[in-house]
């Protein structure tokens, strides 16, 4: 099988501390308990455009959808969420377990007519800011090879890469 997707790993450390993007008037915070529906469409909408994710497994796509339940089963979702306006236009669904085998379950995913603003760079940055915030001291997430958020987003705060098969999504 060929190496198509990638794993990115992060230090949760001093370099999250910098001004993100002012980016008014989008509002970044976290996700409310009853915001799991609304998250959810949000990602799958921003995978369906995304071109890297097609041919992806019915399987992976079930595990994804399996931790975003999850992440909405607690007192505090694990979800950032971008919002404009009353409307949810992004998210990214979070595992704050320390040994998980992804802590970016769904990456920064933003609705298509918002893209190539910033939102998914500020959208991580909040995520792994978050991450530390519940004890993580490292982060993980995957992404698909050439993939949008793999070639321009990922990379940043010191996102390193290393190729793997498939990801392991549970632990």
């Amino acid at each position: 099988m060929a190496n198509d997707w990638q794993r990115f790993h992060w230090t949760l450390d001093a370099r999250l501390d910098a001004d993100g993007p002012a980016l008014p008037p989008f509002v970044f915070r976290p996700a409310t308990a009853d915001e799991g529906a609304t998250a959810w469409r949000v990602v799958v909408s921003a995978l369906m455009m995304e071109r890297a994710w097609n041919g992806t497994s019915s399987a992976l796509a079930a595990d994804i959808e399996a931790r975003c339940d999850l992440a909405f089963d607690r007192l505090e979702p694990g979800c950032m969420v971008v919002q404009h306006g009353s409307r949810v236009i992004g998210a990214s669904v979070l595992d704050f377990a320390v040994d998980a085998p992804t802590h970016l379950v769904t990456g920064p995913c933003i609705l298509h007519e918002y893209r190539s603003r910033g939102l998914g760079t500020a959208l991580l940055l909040d995520s792994l800011r978050r991450l530390r915030a519940e004890g993580l001291r490292r982060a993980v997430g995957v992404a698909r090879v050439n993939s949008t958020v793999a070639r321009f987003v990922y990379p940043k705060f010191g996102g390193e890469a290393e190729l793997i098969e498939r990801p392991q999504l549970a632990a």
